[in-house]
């Protein structure tokens, strides 16, 4: 949808501005004081109250985040994901708490943030890394959140 709502926008020739659905964005252009689009990265965590957990700048592209920290089961006192390995069609099974990728299109960027997302944070910054793909993982250790990153993420970090 936000893909479709960004070409549209492009077609009737508008050329500065950001397309949010559900959390996932795509911005061309820049804002109202001539900057970059800038967006924030929600922290992933339980409590009721929204925090940052990074800034980052966007021109022409699209950003998903998958999470498991919002869409998720608990029974039993155990945690079940929404999200399926497709090896054993069961809930995956890893500490990432939200994972976000960075793509020309809002499409893919959902597609790949699923994918690593099933993968695990190992096999996700590699694959991430030598596809050439801006992605930003944030796990749930035991002492609270660790930030990963591919090399392509780093150049979208605001501080």
């Amino acid at each position: 949808g936000v893909d479709v709502v960004a070409d549209y926008l492009e077609s009737e020739g508008i050329t500065n501005y950001l397309v949010e659905i559900g959390g996932e964005v795509r911005a061309k252009g820049v804002n109202v004081k001539g900057e970059k689009w800038r967006i924030a990265i929600e922290k992933p965590d339980n409590d009721s109250q929204m925090q940052v957990q990074r800034i980052i700048s966007l021109d022409n592209q699209a950003l998903a985040t998958s999470g498991e920290y919002k869409t998720f089961v608990e029974a039993d006192g155990t945690h079940y994901s929404h999200t399926i390995d497709t090896k054993t069609g069961y809930p995956i099974e890893n500490n990432i708490a939200s994972l976000t990728v960075i793509m020309d299109s809002c499409m893919s960027a959902d597609g790949f943030a699923t994918a690593f997302g099933v993968l695990g944070k190992e096999k996700a910054l590699a694959l991430a890394n030598k596809l050439d793909i801006a992605i930003l993982i944030i796990s749930k250790t035991e002492t609270g959140f660790e930030e990963s990153y591919s090399a392509a993420f780093a150049p979208f970090i605001q501080e």
